[in-house]
């Protein structure tokens, strides 16, 4: 209202829209704005805000807006449908308030491991130690590693999967389900993926054997070496496992401090760490989202499954997913040896 009294007495002595405009500069008045705001007072005869046309607000009103910011500052577990009837308004009403005039989404709480004192102090002593490492040698890529078990059954998120139909009774059985055995056969894989986008092979572990010291030292002397040599390395590289049993034993520790030209010790991994390793937070996702796309009679259509998606993956994939590894261990940092996401 201020703005447009200045505009209208600087018109009145006959200033242009222009000079009007760079009269008032410091109130961001600009030419149009000035020229619009003349207009107006001579087309109403006032600076008043024009009526609003149609029907005024009766529910999401300032007053209900406030209230229901001061109840989830209060408690942010409250659901949608308790805020709408605690303040006798439609569900539907309450979810315009909190997405379209709070801002505010609804998101799944996330189930962690609680870490004790000893283990964030050694997150957080280990993550500065693998920082400064890769700060001092950056041009060196790193073998990210790890093993899992995928089953052949088609994989399921509850909060992400659905099927649209007008009534899910009608819907055949067979498409709304999701079926699930109580002990569904598996295989264990072993892989790994580089910094600068390269893939280790994709080893399957039979059915039952227990990944060792012995099975695994075999695995890397017959296996994982002889690939690593054969590869073109433009500053060499570095061999990252983290810290299972059969990672962790002497002997393996012994031999990849040997044959390998760089090697994070278990010393250094931070432990209890899947929100650091690649492997974890990102390329198994991405494996699964391909495979896990429906069932599989066995687990010989599993392994073949599983190849051809490790050969279908991406090699620009592959580096932006270890490009975050980085930045996540910055946030471990930041956050006092806590969890990254």
């Amino acid at each position: 209202m201020e703005m447009r009294e200045a505009i209208l007495s600087l018109h009145s002595e006959g200033e242009t829209c222009q000079e009007i405009a760079r009269t008032l500069s410091s109130l961001k008045v600009t030419k149009s704005t000035a020229w619009y705001t003349i207009k107006r007072y001579k087309y109403t005869g006032s600076v008043e805000n024009r009526p609003k046309s149609g029907r005024p607000r009766s529910i999401r009103t300032r007053k209900l807006i406030e209230a229901t910011r001061s109840k989830i500052r209060r408690n942010p577990k409250r659901s949608i449908r308790k805020l709408a009837s605690e303040a006798g308004v439609g569900r539907e009403s309450m979810r315009k308030v909190i997405r379209k005039d709070l801002k505010m989404k609804a998101y799944h709480l996330q189930k962690r491991q609680l870490p004790s004192a000893a283990m964030v102090t050694k997150r957080l002593s280990r993550a500065k130690v693998l920082r400064d490492w890769m700060k001092a040698w950056p041009e060196k890529s790193i073998i990210w590693t790890d093993e899992k078990n995928c089953t052949v059954e088609q994989a399921c998120k509850s909060h992400n999967d659905r099927i649209l139909a007008r009534n899910i009774k009608k819907v055949p059985v067979n498409n709304k389900t999701i079926f699930r055995r109580q002990h569904p056969a598996s295989v264990m894989v072993w892989a790994g993926v580089t910094s600068c986008g390269k893939k280790t092979p994709l080893i399957s572990i039979p059915e039952g054997v227990k990944v060792n010291q012995v099975l695994y030292l075999e695995m890397l002397t017959e296996k994982v070496l002889p690939w690593a040599q054969t590869q073109h390395w433009d500053h060499s590289y570095c061999f990252q496992q983290d810290e299972a049993p059969s990672h962790t034993a002497n002997k393996v520790q012994e031999w990849c401090q040997k044959f390998f030209p760089e090697f994070w010790s278990k010393e250094m991994w931070p432990p209890s760490s899947p929100d650091l390793n690649v492997m974890d937070y990102a390329i198994w996702s991405i494996l699964e989202r391909k495979v896990g796309v429906k069932t599989y009679s066995n687990v010989e259509d599993l392994k073949v499954a599983l190849l051809a998606a490790w050969a279908d993956l991406d090699e620009e994939v592959i580096r932006r997913s270890c490009g975050a590894a980085r930045k996540r261990l910055n946030v471990v940092i930041k956050a006092k040896g806590g969890y990254c996401e």
